[in-house]
């Protein structure tokens, strides 16, 4: 019984190390009372066929400080990150195109920030880091 439950640790141990969270800091040009997200797949240009019910991640930065957190992804893996923004009417920029950040086993791992990304008139730039 001690073996098996040492066992079932060491699993739950090595499933859990694998998780990693990003950690998103960008700087927008839009209006402050606009609403930044960005969402995460594993598939490239996801944004593009995007369906509402579609199975993707991300975070949405409630606070307005530049910073948004992204957990549970797996080391080893790609994902796509998208940023969007929206006013407080409820209009939606179009996605901004996707970046792919290949997630490392051994963190910290910093992702030097993007190139500008064009939204709609607005801009938006990002880094990651993957902790």
């Amino acid at each position: 019984m001690k073996k098996l439950l040492l066992v079932l640790l060491m699993v739950l141990w090595a499933v859990t190390a694998q998780a990693k969270t990003a950690i998103v800091e960008y700087a927008y040009t839009g209006d402050s009372t606009d609403t930044v997200a960005v969402f995460v797949s594993e598939m490239p240009d996801f944004e593009l066929t995007l369906q509402s019910g579609d199975n993707v991640v991300g975070a949405i930065d409630v606070n307005k400080d530049g910073i948004i957190e992204i957990g549970n992804l797996v080391a080893g893996k790609t994902y796509y990150f998208s940023p969007v923004a929206w006013d407080i009417n409820n209009t939606r920029t179009p996605f901004g195109a996707s970046m792919s950040i290949a997630i490392p086993s051994d963190p910290p791992f910093v992702i030097t920030e993007y190139p500008p990304i064009a939204i709609e008139g607005r801009t938006i730039t990002f880094s990651v880091t993957v902790q």
